[in-house]
C-alpha cells in the first residue's frame, strides 16, 4: 500500500543510510487502524535478543557503539529488529530504496526487507555459533510481496567486507540485496 501510494517505491535516497532502519516510520501509518498509533511490538523478532557487544554487531554499527541485548531496543534500529534493504553504507549504489518495483527484473528474489541479522550473518533462529556463519536462517520478505525463511549466505570474512548485505550471494541462494 506503501508503494502504491509513492508512485511505486519507497522514499529514501541511495546515501541515506538511515532508510535501513527510518523505513518503519513510512510504513507504520499503513499498519494502524482509524490513525491509531501502531504496535512497536510488529517490529520486534522474538528470536532477537543478541548481545550487541557481539563483533559483528560492533561493525555494522561501527564507528558508534551499541551497547544491550535485541537489536529492538536501539535507537539507531528505530527499536525494530528488521531491516530494510534500501542502501548500502558508504555506497552510492542503490538497492530498493526509490526504485520502482514495478522496474524489478527479478521481484521474488529481491529482498525488500528482513532481520538486522541476516545482513550481518547472524541468526536467531538457529543458532549454531555464538558468531556469523554461512546460511543463517532468517525470516525475509521479497518485492512481489511474499515471505520466507531462509539461509543466508556468508563469506567467512569479518569487518565491513564480512557483511552478507555488502555483496549478493553465489548461486543456488533465493535471493540478492543488489538488483539487476
Amino acid at each position: 500500500m506503501y508503494a502504491d501510494d509513492h508512485a511505486d517505491a519507497v522514499r529514501g535516497t541511495a546515501a541515506d543510510y538511515h532508510i535501513y532502519f527510518s523505513y518503519k516510520d513510512g510504513i507504520q501509518p499503513y499498519l494502524s487502524r482509524n490513525g491509531a498509533n501502531t504496535n512497536d511490538q510488529l517490529f520486534v523478532c522474538p528470536a532477537d535478543n543478541f548481545s550487541c557487544g557481539l563483533p559483528a554487531i560492533q561493525d555494522f554499527f561501527r564507528p558508534a557503539p551499541v551497547t544491550g541485548n535485541g537489536f529492538y531496543r536501539l535507537k539507531q534500529t528505530h527499536y525494530s529488529s528488521y531491516i530494510f534493504n534500501g542502501a548500502a553504507a558508504n555506497s552510492k549504489e542503490t538497492r530498493v530504496a526509490e526504485k520502482r518495483f514495478s522496474a524489478v527484473q527479478e521481484p521474488s528474489r529481491l529482498a525488500l526487507a528482513c532481520e538486522l541479522s541476516a545482513a550481518i550473518g547472524l541468526s536467531g533462529h538457529d543458532r549454531k555459533k555464538s558468531g556469523q556463519f554461512n546460511n543463517a536462517k532468517n525470516v525475509v520478505s521479497f518485492v512481489d510481496g511474499h515471505v520466507s525463511f531462509i539461509p543466508f549466505y556468508w563469506n567467512g570474512e569479518s569487518g565491513e567486507a564480512g557483511m552478507p548485505i555488502s555483496y549478493n550471494p553465489p548461486g543456488g541462494y533465493d535471493y540478492v540485496w543488489f538488483p539487476k
